[in-house]
């Protein structure tokens, strides 16, 4: 999706209302001057980033839940994770500048839009976002391994009640 087909960004306040979600206390916000953020919004079934596709963009979820998955030469699809609001996806693809996952939208859902020409001067400028973005990546590693235990268990009763679990823990 290229940066032409992303809303225009909402209130002139979005970099407030994202550090808030992302679990910034009130000491952390003080001296964050307004800055919009670009909001985008997203139905059922839509793609936020394909797999091998350039990065762009670090998106937080704002509201829904997202599929994070890749595809195999054969079709086979494997997911790898999910994201709910406050989680952080596109991390992962700064090192390779091309995303390595997929991500669809499992809900209607929105994330907040941070261009990676923007993200690390933002980081510099907002130290309260550069230490939430951090706690958001490592908590997405934890959940990534978290699923790879699930995923380990032979049974699918096992399986499926140890991801009920893990989702639960989430929640």
């Amino acid at each position: 999706v290229s940066r032409m087909a992303w809303p225009a960004t909402e209130g002139n306040n979005g970099m407030a209302e994202l550090l808030r979600m992302l679990g910034a206390n009130l000491s952390e916000m003080r001296g964050v001057e307004p800055m919009p953020v670009t909001v985008r919004r997203m139905h059922v079934g839509d793609m936020l980033f394909h797999e091998g596709a350039e990065a762009e963009a670090m998106h937080f979820v704002r509201a829904g839940t997202f599929k994070i998955f890749r595809t195999a030469e054969d079709g086979y699809e494997q997911v790898l994770g999910f994201a709910g609001r406050g989680e952080v996806m596109g991390f992962d693809a700064i090192s390779a500048g091309a995303h390595p996952t997929a991500a669809m939208a499992l809900e209607d859902s929105s994330v907040f839009v941070v261009l990676l020409c923007d993200f690390f001067s933002l980081g510099q400028r907002i130290s309260a976002l550069d230490t939430l973005v951090h706690r958001a990546a490592s908590s997405a590693l934890a959940n990534r391994a978290e699923l790879a235990d699930v995923m380990a268990a032979v049974a699918a009763e096992v399986r499926l009640s140890r991801f009920l679990l893990q989702l639960s823990q989430r929640m």
